[in-house]
């Protein structure tokens, strides 16, 4: 072979390597660039539009969309749904979709009462004349919200739907724990409510003796809680804390003057009949418009009564 031929088969292999070279680069380049080849059912996404086709990019991954077949793959519908019977069913159905405000027609013409509405974190959740409301949850209504007034007990549930529950006497106010609530009537009767399918109401032994002295001459004022967060019934002319079910302890006082009573925060909180109020050594005036509010042990007047985290305006 001549030298001539021999460097021209050199240059030609060189050329083919090359073109080799660069054709594995650029298969290679393109492959990574384009998720949609590589991705599937689970894996990491940024886009909907990296997810194969049917599935949704949901909390950076991709997933089985609302009614999409879930059957091979059961935890991987979208968020806030769950497989059924192999397909990914919201765990909210629309019938039970919560729409607020909830409006009572029944407590919506009422006289004689202390609110109008409830808010919880600034937003309209119930419309209606009430003496009184409680709820123990940290969320929306978790563990719903009780709304007195009148002789009248109501109970909004976690999927937002309205119960009641009628006794024969005025209810002054209402102090939820957990599940159940206790309710205080303006004949110093004492109550337990609580829910399940439906309002169950337990009329429970007032307190009036301790230590055998009969306590029965002070009039009720409001339900609250103590520093150890038990329930307290206070009387104008004292308060009754309960130790353990159905046992109390009676502590002797003035409260003539108060319209409210209770504890946040280990600190009392006094409403008075002058428009006045009391946060431990903290003193300021309030009225309908401006409520004492306690945020971080401090006092912020506010335009809604705050208890528990319920707003009452």
């Amino acid at each position: 072979m001549g030298t001539g031929l021999f460097l021209f088969l050199v240059i030609v292999a060189i050329i083919i390597l090359a073109v080799i070279v660069f054709c594995i680069i650029k298969v290679t380049s393109d492959s990574l660039n384009d998720t949609t080849v590589v991705i599937e059912i689970g894996d990491i996404c940024s886009d909907t539009l990296n997810c194969p086709l049917g599935l949704e990019c949901d909390s950076g991954r991709c997933r089985i969309p609302l009614n999409g077949p879930c059957l091979l793959f059961p935890n991987l519908c979208v968020t806030g749904s769950t497989c059924v019977n192999g397909r990914c069913i919201s765990l909210l159905q629309e019938e039970n979709e919560i729409h607020f405000p909830i409006i009572d027609p029944q407590y919506s013409n009422t006289k004689n009462s202390k609110f109008e509405s409830i808010y919880i974190d600034n937003k309209l959740i119930f419309q209606g004349n009430i003496n009184d409301a409680s709820t123990s949850s940290e969320k929306l209504i978790e563990n719903g919200i009780w709304i007195v007034h009148e002789n009248k007990i109501s109970y909004i549930d976690d999927r937002g739907k309205l119960h009641f529950y009628i006794i024969e006497d005025t209810i002054l106010s209402c102090e939820a724990f957990d599940d159940i609530c206790f309710i205080l009537t303006e004949n110093s009767e004492l109550y337990l409510a609580s829910f399940k399918d439906k309002i169950i109401v337990e009329k429970l032994e007032f307190p009036s003796s301790y230590e055998g002295e009969i306590i029965n001459d002070g009039l009720p004022i409001n339900l609250g809680k103590n520093i150890q967060n038990k329930l307290i019934i206070v009387m104008t002319n004292g308060i009754w804390i309960i130790d353990t079910f159905n046992k109390w302890t009676w502590i002797t006082t003035n409260n003539s003057n108060i319209t409210y009573l209770t504890f946040i925060s280990k600190k009392k909180l006094s409403i008075y009949n002058d428009m006045t109020y009391s946060y431990n050594s903290i003193t300021g005036n309030w009225n309908e418009q401006s409520y004492p509010k306690i945020e971080s042990t401090k006092v912020i007047n506010s335009e809604y009564w705050f208890k528990s985290i319920l707003g009452l305006k």
